[in-house]
């Protein structure tokens, strides 16, 4: 049976079972990573970036063509070193599923959708795995898109993988060298591991913050405003981002949760890069309140009852009674609620293949 062309065209032509290309042994991915933190202010790197632990992670351009993927994408694979970027990201699919995979992703690209999640088989050196994946779509200054893949082999695939622990170390190792500061703290929020070149720009000696409590306003090792970021929502599970001004400088903060493989908050990891907005461009957005004149009297505000005066229209009918206001509420459906059962679940997901786009 003649399937559609793609969209997309794989780079590899036989992938079935451990029959996955080697990666290649150049790791020159890290300067396409440093141009991706220097390339668009509005670049989504935060939520996916920080739930590296034991995710893996690749960003694709619109030819899902490999540009990036993290450690955990090689083990995952079954490899400890190496580089696939270059690599297209329909060579991890069965050849069975690659047209479901294609259609997929280019309906992410033309539809209004900024993310989806599938359901999919990709390969791996020990064979076929189920995965969960997320994919977030971001929109480059030149009109294209960049995706972002986050996933895990789902949790009756994982058991053979429960052993290999994570390094937070190699995962930052990533950072190193680039125009940025990032740190991860534990649950009691204090630093355990920094990364980036920007911490000297901010005066910062990375040795000095560690161990230290992101809570202690009287610590001196690190910059005011990280000090003043308020970090129980993070710890909560949700992102932060926020852009502060800093010794004559714009700076972009981004705080997400870190979570291990079982949706734990264990932590926080943070980033801090330049902005691209000048102090003056930010000054110029906030709006100026003229000072008061303190010879001018002060307008009292209008009460409530006068406001009414001057609301438009018929004024509003008082009931005689609650009996009257109950007569004319009308009884809500409950075409989509059984009482005694409960909400109606969810409809179960549809299949195309072996990729399923999860609800």
């Amino acid at each position: 049976m003649a399937t559609a062309p793609f969209h997309h065209l794989p780079h590899a032509t036989e992938c079935e079972g451990s029959g996955i290309p080697e990666p290649n042994r150049e790791n020159f991915w890290l300067p396409k990573l440093a141009k991706f933190f220097g390339e668009d202010a509005d670049a989504k790197w935060g939520g996916q970036m920080f739930r590296i632990s034991n995710d893996m992670m690749v960003v694709c351009d619109s030819d899902l063509t490999v540009l990036y993927h993290n450690r955990a994408f090689l083990r995952t694979i079954g490899y400890q070193s190496g580089s696939y970027v270059g690599a297209s990201l329909l060579d991890f699919f069965p050849a069975r599923d690659r047209n479901d995979a294609d259609n997929a992703f280019y309906g992410l690209e033309t539809g209004r959708a900024s993310g989806l999640r599938i359901n999919a088989t990709m390969l791996t050196k020990g064979g076929e795995k189920q995965f969960d994946i997320r994919v977030v779509r971001s929109r480059r200054q030149d009109g294209g898109f960049n995706l972002y893949l986050t996933g895990r082999i789902r949790l009756e695939d994982s058991r053979e993988m429960e052993e290999k622990s994570e390094n937070p170390g190699e995962e930052l190792a990533i950072f190193k060298g680039l125009p940025i500061a990032v740190w991860r703290t534990d649950s009691k929020l204090k630093i355990t591991q920094v990364s980036g070149n920007l911490w000297q720009t901010l005066g910062v000696d990375g040795c000095e913050v560690l161990g230290k409590d992101l809570t202690d306003s009287k610590n001196p090792a690190l910059p005011r405003f990280l000090l003043d970021v308020d970090y129980c929502d993070t710890m909560a599970g949700l992102s932060l981002h926020c852009d502060v001004e800093w010794q004559e400088a714009v700076y972009e903060i981004t705080v997400e949760p870190f979570v291990n493989r079982y949706g734990k908050v264990i932590g926080t990891m943070g980033l801090v890069r330049t902005s691209k907005q000048t102090l003056q461009e930010r000054s110029a957005k906030h709006l100026q309140i003229p000072s008061l004149d303190p010879t001018e009297p002060i307008k009292p505000i209008p009460s409530p009852e006068k406001t009414r005066e001057i609301e438009i229209g018929p004024p509003i009918q008082k009931p005689e009674s609650v009996a009257a206001l109950r007569s004319n509420i009308q009884p809500r459906s409950l075409a989509s609620t059984d009482v005694n059962r409960g909400p109606v679940e969810k409809p179960v997901m549809t299949k195309t293949g072996s990729i399923a786009l999860a609800n």
